[in-house]
């Protein structure tokens, strides 16, 4: 009886001691294992480490939305006509995927989840360079302290930074794993925006004069004016249009996500500054970027091919009435993101 007894306490202290190894286990699992989200770093357990700690994602001491810098950054005013008609809950959504999420066609809002940042870059937005950012962010192995990147490392971000499958799009998650990501307020929101005025005239020297793109009877022979009056006619068919062209309200799921804050290319080096010091990776922003001994190290210094300088050179093609053509016609662009009617010759 005694021996019984004996083995019975033993049996019952061998479960209690699994158990809590089980539960140890379950709370200490890689964010990859409990979300599925694909991590891209040979040591999940390691990665697990960094997105808890002071590297990558601020610690509960710190909240991103505490910085000062984010505080004053533009919020998205919401009342406009599209997300009154549109408005799409979270817990409606059937996938990340369905149609009643408004977003672009070839690539859309990114996540980086061990920073836990979630970006829309839009097309004529600075997108090259901020979609070359976040596959540095996703692929780049800091858990032995920072370094100056492999040449073959920035070809290759720069390279792939268009391909849609180096990317992480927050349409391809499973409902479950998008619902997370877009109510958890560890997750820094933030939408890249133009202002209409530049951003129409960019996608006219850019896509249009230089021919890679046409717009109806519109091709590198037309005027601006042809292209903006080309542009009016989509205005209540929206969706049909080319994205370069398209009402940014319509790209980023607006409708059914709620971005923290909104920065703009007209400011986006101290916008993206703001958001790298406040996420833990002002390295990846302001050096590491250099090809060669000519190159900029910094993000925002390097070229991409796609710049125009559009913002300086607005009084050279608009009227006051293609302006105001385009101001009717991206009006919901202009009140979102707050952006005045009257257009300023950028400096």
């Amino acid at each position: 009886l005694l021996l019984t007894f004996l083995i019975m306490i033993f049996s019952i202290k061998l479960v209690q001691f699994r158990s809590k190894n089980i539960l140890v286990l379950s709370n200490t699992q890689s964010i990859e294992s409990r979300t599925n989200l694909p991590l891209n770093t040979p040591d999940a357990s390691d990665q697990h480490s960094r997105l808890n700690g002071a590297e990558a994602v601020h610690s509960s001491e710190v909240s991103w939305s505490q910085t000062e810098c984010i505080q004053h950054m533009t919020k998205m005013n919401r009342n406009v006509e599209f997300l009154r008609t549109h408005h799409t809950s979270v817990s409606s959504l059937e996938s990340a995927s369905s149609p009643a999420l408004y977003e672009a066609n070839f690539i859309g809002s990114i996540i980086v989840p061990k920073f836990h940042l979630l970006m829309c870059t839009l097309p004529k937005n600075a997108c090259s360079k901020l979609r070359m950012l976040l596959v540095r962010l996703k692929e780049e192995d800091t858990s032995n302290g920072i370094a100056k990147p492999r040449r073959e490392d920035v070809i290759s971000w720069r390279q792939r930074s268009q391909n849609a499958t180096a990317h992480i799009q927050v349409r391809n998650l499973p409902v479950e794993q998008f619902t997370e990501v877009v109510t958890n307020p560890q997750w820094l929101k933030v939408a890249v925006v133009r202002n209409p005025y530049s951003r129409v005239l960019s996608g006219y020297l850019e896509k249009i004069k230089k021919g890679k793109l046409g717009l109806g009877r519109v091709n590198a022979l037309s005027s601006f004016e042809e292209f903006v009056d080309e542009l009016v006619k989509y205005k209540d068919r929206p969706l049909r249009i080319n994205e370069h062209f398209r009402d940014q309200v319509y790209m980023c799921g607006f409708n059914a996500i709620h971005y923290d804050v909104i920065a703009k290319t007209e400011t986006l080096q101290d916008d993206l500054r703001c958001i790298a010091s406040a996420k833990n990776f002002s390295y990846a922003v302001n050096s590491g970027w250099s090809k060669g001994e000519r190159d900029s190290d910094a993000l925002l210094g390097i070229g991409t091919g796609h710049e125009t300088n559009a913002g300086t050179k607005l009084n050279q093609y608009y009227t006051q009435e293609l302006a105001d053509k385009v101001y009717n016609r991206f009006e919901q662009d202009f009140i979102a993101f707050g952006y005045p009617r009257d257009f300023q010759l950028e400096l």
